[in-house]
């Protein structure tokens, strides 16, 4: 029934994000959403229409709540069943952390508090989730827990290169795109909120 959704648009997928979210509002989630959110998440539009809606929207209080659902982690377990995915879901909760933090500090300094408050909550939002999968899993291998800790630090090293102007080792250039664009105040504060330990 939901099997369109490996292959929707990103606009498609934002639009579907929400109900699924919602179902995650509550204990339980049934065999047929489940295989929804898992068809939703299977795919790269799927897993950012979904943590668009996740991380941003108020009403989906179970964001910010540890331990994440149960559901939302089964979904992820199997969207990740082997390593290019799995990286990819990893880059992705690291830049769910990394933009809000950095909007904040663009926020705070032109003197929007409301804006720097979502902006906190999305990050707050991410960082549970992420801080939770990378505390939950073995080390080694493509788990999603091991790829987030070793992007992790592939991210910091890379913000430590562009502080330093190069000096302190190459950039890495998977992670080049997400570093241009911030000044060194908003990258000194993505380097503290990526420590998942």
């Amino acid at each position: 029934m939901y099997d369109h959704l490996r292959t929707a648009s990103f606009e498609e997928c934002c639009a579907a994000a929400p109900f699924f979210c919602d179902k995650l509002q509550q204990p339980d989630m049934d065999d047929e959403y489940q295989a929804g959110l898992e068809a939703l998440l299977g795919s790269v539009n799927g897993a950012r229409g979904f943590f668009t809606s996740w991380n941003s929207d108020p009403e989906f209080t179970a964001a910010d709540t540890a331990p994440p659902p149960p559901a939302l982690l089964s979904a992820l377990d199997k969207a990740c069943n082997a390593a290019e995915p799995t990286r990819f879901f990893a880059q992705t909760l690291l830049m769910n952390i990394a933009m809000p933090v950095a909007a904040v500090c663009a926020f705070e300094r032109d003197g929007k508090a409301n804006e720097a408050n979502v902006s906190m909550r999305n990050y707050k939002r991410a960082a549970i989730l992420a801080g939770y999968v990378s505390s939950s899993g073995e080390a080694g291998g493509a788990s999603l827990p091991s790829a987030l800790v070793q992007e992790a630090e592939a991210f910091e090293k890379a913000i430590e290169a562009e502080l330093s102007g190069g000096a302190s080792g190459e950039k890495d250039f998977a992670w080049s795109y997400a570093i241009g664009e911030y000044d060194a105040e908003q990258l000194k504060a993505i380097s503290q909120a990526i420590q998942l330990s």
